[in-house]
């Protein structure tokens, strides 16, 4: 398990990679408006917003642990999509840190920097750095429950402040992240096989307590919470991919996923029957974490949306890290420094290449885009804008780009021919103005069509709807 990096020189080249990630992610922190999702988060912790009706909003959707941090951060910071967004890039570019310090306990400092690379230039973690959303919070949790459990798992410790410390961020890990919960139970399963292995009852005992404590401090959620979300019948994903849930975070062409899921394969069936069967943790954790949900969209409703699946992403990437290292040691000197300098490159180039040149791929949807457009409209302030989208207590999606001074109206409060002019905004594959109500609105006003796109993509439209 020797290092080729030094302790010293791993910390400066962590805080390089680190500082490196967080640049690339923050010069394009406010480059593509918030989208639907990123604009319930803002709504939900409105200014105005007492913490009850946070977590009220939130019984049928997520945990309400990241809306309670951007609630108490942007009465810090700011009501601004900045502010948002500068949390997740501060979140995405801590996640890089704790990587490299996960890897480096898990095997050494080589392990440490390669996982730390990924994690800096990969094109999901960057993408959901920049979005004022769960996914990077729950992956950094994730992080640090796999720090301490394997500190556990490799000491057997008997402080029991750090298995306290360890049921906190399990359950804090649940509060930010429904699929928290199937990363807790595979750390519960891991040890029940450690057990059987090992027979030993007071490290066991003291781990099942963790459990029980985590269960405790997550209680209060599961009865208020998530028993009410369980009871939803209705979810807007329609199909079961197993592939693209477990490949998302991978980010690359498709038959570098495949390599690097035969790395995946490569860990379990050699490096974990080789080395230390403590390394079957990170398959275990994939497994319930991939099993689970898949049974509960067999049963009740789909729920195995790639990127809820940020709760398992450390566990594949210490397996393909693991894979790389083990298999650079079986060619000589000079094909391992040639192979690791087409591996960094490899690793580097797709995260650069979306950060500093394709950066439609950062494109969501144009909300503020559109809101700017309709600015410019000399009777702005006297018309009425319709949308589709989310409306949560009497605010709208688009409304968090035009207030204080105006506020859309939802499509159904449409009663067509009652408004002189009024504007209907939709945006490409999300809302989009039925058919059936532009057909009727034919017959009242002459339409005219404003696309809106970037660089040849296409991603929304203003109908500007004048009386006849």
């Amino acid at each position: 398990m020797n290092s080729i990096v030094s302790k010293k020189n791993f910390l400066i080249l962590l805080i390089i990679i680190t500082a490196a990630g967080g640049i690339i992610r923050f010069i394009n922190i406010t480059y593509s408006s918030l989208w639907a999702d990123e604009l319930y988060s803002m709504l939900s912790i409105y200014p105005g917003n007492t913490w009850y009706e946070i977590l009220y909003m939130q019984r049928t959707y997520q945990p309400p642990g990241y809306f309670m941090l951007l609630w108490e951060w942007t009465k810090i910071f700011g009501y601004t999509e900045f502010s948002a967004r500068l949390l997740s890039v501060l979140g995405g570019t801590l996640a890089i840190f704790l990587t490299g310090m996960l890897g480096k306990k898990i095997r050494n400092e080589t392990l440490g920097l390669l996982l730390a690379l990924l994690v800096a230039f990969n094109p999901s973690q960057i993408y959901y750095s920049l979005e004022a959303r769960f996914y990077i919070f729950t992956y950094c949790i994730a992080v640090c429950s796999l720090w301490l459990h394997w500190h556990l798992l490799t000491t057997k410790s008997r402080n029991f402040l750090l298995y306290f410390i360890l049921a906190g961020i399990n359950a804090l890990l649940c509060y930010f992240h429904h699929f928290g919960l199937f990363f807790v139970f595979g750390l519960f399963v891991h040890d029940t096989i450690v057990y059987f292995r090992e027979k030993n009852l007071p490290y066991y005992i003291r781990k099942i307590v963790t459990y029980a404590l985590s269960a405790l401090f997550y209680a209060p959620w599961f009865f208020w919470g998530l028993l009410r979300g369980m009871s939803t019948t209705t979810f807007w994903l329609k199909e079961i991919d197993v592939w693209k849930y477990f490949s998302y975070y991978m980010s690359y062409p498709f038959v570098i996923n495949i390599l690097l899921t035969l790395l995946v394969v490569y860990f379990i069936i050699v490096i974990c029957k080789r080395e230390n069967f403590n390394y079957t943790l990170f398959p275990v954790i994939v497994v319930f974490v991939i099993l689970l949900p898949v049974l509960y969209s067999l049963i009740r409703i789909p729920i195995l949306v790639d990127r809820y699946g940020m709760v398992m992403v450390p566990a594949i990437y210490i397996m393909i890290g693991m894979s790389i290292i083990d298999l650079s040691k079986r060619v000589n000197h000079k094909a391992r420094v040639i192979a690791s300098g087409v591996l960094v490159c490899l690793i580097i180039i797709p995260g650069v290449y979306l950060s500093l040149i394709n950066k439609k791929g950062l494109t969501k949807q144009p909300w503020r885009e559109m809101s700017e457009w309709l600015k410019k409209q000399p009777d702005y302030a006297t018309t009425n804008i319709y949308a589709e989208g989310i409306l949560l207590k009497n605010r709208f999606t688009i409304d968090f780009y035009l207030l204080p001074q105006k506020a859309a109206k939802h499509i159904d409060n449409l009663t067509l021919g009652t408004d002189n002019k009024m504007y209907l905004v939709e945006t490409t594959g999300v809302w989009s103005i039925p058919d059936s109500i532009l057909n009727l609105a034919k017959k009242y006003y002459s339409i005219q069509s404003v696309n809106l796109q970037e660089s040849n993509m296409y991603f929304g439209r203003i109908y500007v709807c004048t009386k006849k």
